[in-house]
């Protein structure tokens, strides 16, 4: 999932962005250049003046979303929200070290994950807490335009929750289409950015939901 997802967001903003390619067994292994890598890749851990650096830079911006509902009596209700986030931290983190250029803002960064989806499915049981469809669209839209409106020109809502799936295709509808919203915006799935490769390892038909 983490190198499809950033090779995703780096063909994003390949041609926008200078780069530097380092090879991907390179990355994994944590041999690219320390002084060439920025520190963090999480907007909430930057300054404002940081932010501005880096949006000017270019940086395409990962939106995570996730949930809050049941997952079985074995795993915690944050699971989607837990995993997408993850995904989404490792894949930026990847992206921006081969696409860094030393002494240059993160080539990629990830926005605070929206933790609360549409879940009404799942709110017969305990610890699921929802969002209507339109609310959850008013929400993850105005959050595109708040970054839009900063200057950023790439943002990708990286999708954990399968009850966000229609929810997050509106999103890109309405604003590209109906409000022309000045940002390259697109909207995946993690499990479904990943199908080819898990299939050709023989382990996509075996993936379910993890709360039997």
């Amino acid at each position: 999932h983490l190198q499809i997802v950033a090779t995703m967001v780096i063909g994003l903003g390949h041609s926008a962005v200078a780069h530097r390619e380092y090879p991907a067994a390179t990355v994994s292994r944590g041999e690219v250049p320390p002084e060439e890598v920025p520190m963090t890749v999480l907007i909430e851990e930057l300054t404002r003046e940081a932010a501005k650096r880096a949006y000017e830079a270019g940086a395409t911006v990962i939106l995570p979303t996730g949930s809050i509902e049941q997952h079985g009596a074995h795993l915690p209700v944050f699971t989607d929200t837990l995993v997408v986030s993850h995904i989404a931290r490792e894949a930026a983190r990847a992206a921006t070290a081969r696409l860094h250029v030393a002494g240059t803002p993160p080539s990629v960064l990830v926005a605070p994950t929206v933790h609360t989806g549409v879940s009404h499915h799942h709110l017969p049981f305990a610890g699921t807490m929802s969002l209507p469809a339109t609310t959850y669209i008013d929400v993850v839209s105005d959050l595109v335009r708040c970054l839009a409106g900063h200057g950023v020109a790439r943002v990708l809502i990286l999708n954990g929750h399968g009850g966000n799936e229609h929810p997050n295709g509106t999103v890109v509808q309405r604003l590209v289409h109906d409000e022309g919203v000045h940002v390259v915006l697109a909207r995946a799935g993690y499990r479904t950015l990943g199908r080819e490769a898990m299939a050709a390892l023989g382990t996509y038909d075996q993936i379910g939901r993890a709360n039997v």
